[in-house]
């Protein structure tokens, strides 16, 4: 992984004012993103095929959502394209190949209750990572870098973000 390029100490300071249209539409996107993987739940269960546009369209959410994340969250001085496909010269991508065909309803159907571990454990995780995240923005004012991290290089990772 890139080690965190240099940031300018106004950019950083007023990034949260700057992030704020990009946040309120992708939050806009992801609210429909989850109202239709919903209905995707429920065609699945019915018929165990994901439809192609419900999954395009959740997919290019993700995508946006994590590209305005990265970029209110420090990770990227680059601010983020309006757009659900991937952009190739935009520093952080994301690639999500849904399965459509060949799902088992079974765990499908069950999948919204073994969820709710997970979703404690990542809401933890949530207030710790806010916690970082302030301390990481007041060094990044202060200093006019993102302080670096000990995260090792994985076949998920790239230079370039996540793949």
């Amino acid at each position: 992984m890139a080690p965190a390029a240099p940031q300018g100490r106004l950019g950083v300071f007023f990034r949260i004012l700057l992030a704020i249209p990009a946040l309120i539409i992708a939050n806009l996107i992801q609210d429909v993103a989850q109202i239709l993987a919903f209905f995707a739940w429920l065609i699945i269960v019915i018929t165990g095929k994901l439809p192609g546009g419900i999954a395009h369209f959740i997919a290019g959410a993700v995508r946006w959502q994590v590209r305005v994340a990265a970029y209110a969250l420090l990770l990227t001085g680059e601010y983020p394209p309006f757009s659900l496909d991937d952009v190739a010269d935009y520093p952080v991508h994301v690639s999500i190949q849904p399965q459509l065909d060949g799902r088992n309803r079974l765990t499908v159907f069950f999948r919204l209750f073994m969820v709710i571990p997970s979703a404690i454990v990542l809401y933890i995780l949530l207030v710790i990572a806010s916690i970082l995240v302030f301390f990481g923005w007041l060094i990044a004012f202060l200093s006019g870098s993102v302080p670096g991290g000990s995260i090792t290089s994985s076949p998920a990772c790239s230079a370039g973000g996540f793949v």
